[in-house]
């Protein structure tokens, strides 16, 4: 068993802090002054500034709330008797970190061929969060997909035909030691499932900033402030959603990735 500890250092917590605390107020003084001078934004100036602020509003609660938690109280926090525990033998593989707030941990039964994922698996349906407990076959899993950086793994997520854990740290050699473990029950990724994959962002970004140059082309050249903004915001919002298709027929009708695994 390995057990997994990770902390978000003071330093950056206060840098997040302070960069989402002053994205926050520097929105609100602007909102304040249009209002005041102008009877308020246009509706296109209002959604990027209402975006701005919510992620700005996300960074403060994070630094300020993200749970850290030493490898004993990791453990501690997770053994409380729970009526939705599954039957895990005493030889699987472990792996506890926090998520969020939570405590989170993973267990592979390798004899077992099964998975058992603790305050850490959201199913692929519009809902905040998943299951205390949820187990799946290990034939479920549909890959290990890891973020490296000079050739060491950072993090990565796991996802499965039912959905995907959130980010997982990977700095530490027990991260290792897990992917190893899930690449030797399965060791190729299923075809297929491309939106699992953490790159995928990247092919979503492209998009959107394709529609969002688009936008600024076709818009006529007689055209105001206001109906720049417009084209620029409905050419980002095709081009993404237009990324987000492409991927979509690369899973359902090519059974290929658009993104290298």
């Amino acid at each position: 068993m390995r057990t997994y500890q990770t902390t978000l250092p003071l330093f950056s917590r206060i840098v997040v802090l302070a960069i989402s605390l002053v994205i926050a107020v520097v929105l609100v003084v602007i909102a304040v002054q249009e209002f005041r001078q102008n009877d308020g934004p246009d509706i296109v100036s209002g959604f990027l500034w209402f975006v701005a602020f919510t992620w700005g509003c996300g960074g403060i609660w994070f630094s300020l709330f993200c749970k850290n938690g030493s490898a004993k109280e990791l453990a501690e926090e997770l053994s409380f008797p729970s009526i939705d525990k599954p039957d895990i033998p005493d030889d699987a593989l472990v792996f506890r970190f926090p998520n969020a707030r939570k405590s989170a941990a993973i267990h592979v039964d390798v004899a077992g061929r099964m998975i058992h994922f603790h305050n850490c698996h959201t199913p692929r349906k519009f809902v905040l969060s998943g299951p205390v407990w949820f187990s799946c076959p290990v034939d479920d899993i549909h890959g290990c997909h890891v973020f490296k950086y000079r050739g060491d793994a950072m993090s990565g997520y796991i996802a499965t035909a039912a959905g995907k854990t959130p980010l997982i740290p990977g700095t530490e050699p027990a991260f290792q030691e897990l992917r190893d473990t899930i690449q030797e029950v399965v060791p190729f990724p299923r075809p297929g499932r491309s939106a699992d994959h953490p790159m995928v962002g990247m092919v979503y970004l492209f998009g959107a900033l394709a529609g969002l140059f688009g936008g600024a082309l076709l818009t006529p050249n007689n055209a105001n402030d206001s109906t720049l903004r417009l084209f620029v915001l409905c050419g980002t919002i095709l081009g993404a959603a237009g990324s987000i298709l492409l991927v979509w027929t690369y899973d359902r009708f090519l059974k290929t990735s658009v993104v290298q695994i």
